[in-house]
């Protein structure tokens, strides 16, 4: 019996993917996400942006900071705190996050030649079996 299992992973979210994704959901462009424009909904893209660069990338608060339009550390903390009050109190604002992140998250489809076979035997044959439970060893 032969078991053919494709691989895929998450796609590695960088912050550019982030700013791509926000700008284009919010139907701005890269350079106005990144800008010092101040209105409502360029803020919110922008504090969107770094709450999802926060949760899916490994930068510091700084760094997000950043490449997100050279804003201070304290600034993407705010933007979380921000966004994350917003999901609260706004469900159709929670759903528009949430379909961005499944967005950012697609899986990465490996390419075709890419592929693991398992000959005769379930796919984890190579775990250690689970310890048993034993019994109190008298002390």
């Amino acid at each position: 019996m032969r078991k053919t299992v494709l691989l895929s992973s998450p796609a590695p979210v960088s912050i550019e993917r982030i700013r791509s994704v926000v700008a284009t959901e919010f139907g701005l462009s890269v350079r106005q996400l990144q800008g010092s424009r101040g209105d409502k909904a360029v803020c919110l893209a922008r504090q969107l942006a770094m709450a999802l660069a926060y949760r899916h990338t490994h930068h510091s608060n700084a760094v997000i900071g950043r490449l997100l339009g050279a804003r201070d550390h304290s600034t993407v903390v705010h933007a979380r705190t921000r966004i994350a009050e917003r999901r609260h109190q706004d469900l159709d604002f929670d759903r528009r996050c949430r379909r961005l992140e499944m967005q950012l998250c697609e899986p990465w489809e490996w390419p075709d030649e890419v592929q693991l076979t398992f000959l005769d035997g379930p796919l984890f044959d190579w775990l250690p079996p689970a310890p048993l439970a034993s019994a109190a060893v008298p002390a």
